[in-house]
């Protein structure tokens, strides 16, 4: 059995929205030999607005970047093109600095697992603990396996996610 292919069965399962505990991103790297895992729970009885404002901030990089490019080009055909640039470089900046306000004390209660697998001529280099994440991820979405089909009602979910959640490392 693969080292991912619990992870990526796990990372199947829906992701915008569809976990209220936080997100499992599966990363590869530029060179395809490096994966990284990541999991990320927010403290139990986060709100899914809170959830959405998380998940910007932590894809604001490439989004805010992509967001520039388009404010650059579509403002270069306005205005002058080193006008443009500082309005997208402003738009970048304040969206960076408006999700960073805005999920100061979510960040603050949010976990996370990180590892990474790394394919060498000669073996797999794990960095982190895979076999943690698999079995944290894969136990947040049994429980929301169970809570969908009725086996655990809004009180037990919650009490499971918090067992979770103490007991990922703190920030």
């Amino acid at each position: 059995m693969s080292v991912l292919s619990p992870v990526r069965t796990a990372s199947r399962e829906p992701f915008a929205g569809a976990h209220p505990w936080g997100s499992l991103d599966v990363r590869p790297s530029v060179p395809s030999a490096v994966r990284q895992l990541r999991l990320r729970v927010a403290e139990p009885g986060t709100s899914p607005q809170e959830l959405r404002l998380l998940r910007a901030h932590h894809s604001w990089p490439v989004t805010g970047a992509l967001v520039a490019v388009a404010v650059l080009v579509l403002g270069s055909l306005v205005v002058a093109p080193a006008i443009a640039a500082l309005v997208a470089l402003a738009v970048h900046v304040t969206g960076a600095i408006a999700l960073g306000v805005a999920t100061r004390q979510g960040r603050e209660h949010e976990r996370e697992l990180v590892a990474s697998v790394v394919v060498t001529q000669e073996s797999l280099v794990t960095l982190g603990d895979p076999a943690r994440l698999r079995a944290t991820a894969a136990r947040l979405c049994a429980l929301d396996r169970a809570r969908a089909s009725g086996r655990l009602d809004e009180v037990g979910y919650l009490a499971r996610w918090a067992e979770v959640w103490r007991a990922l490392p703190e920030r």
